[in-house]
């Protein structure tokens, strides 16, 4: 015994997502993949502005490797999450299906 409008919405969304998966398999692939790309484009933007304008403020005479806590990516890190953010992101936006 529940509240009989509750219960008849979850019904009608039980029916919806039953008759409609597709689609939302399709709404949820086109909202992850801008929202990838823009997550990967803001990363490498935030870390050039970092390294450029506010580390040299913050730490003028360098040495931020010397902090403790601090992380150090190498450069074939980078490389692998540069080689990964230009091809392979564009790459599974090219594979999702189109309506």
């Amino acid at each position: 015994m529940g509240n009989p409008q509750k219960d008849n919405f979850h019904n009608l969304i039980f029916v919806l997502t039953r008759e409609h998966f597709s689609d939302c398999i399709q709404i949820v692939k086109r909202s992850l993949l801008p929202g990838l790309i823009t997550v990967t484009v803001g990363f490498f933007v935030l870390e050039f502005v970092l390294q450029r304008r506010v580390v040299p403020h913050v730490f003028p005479t360098g040495g931020l490797h010397v902090i403790p806590g601090s992380w150090r990516i190498r450069i074939p890190t980078r490389l692998v999450a540069l080689l990964f953010a230009c091809n392979l992101v564009p790459f599974i936006a090219t594979l999702s299906p189109g309506r």
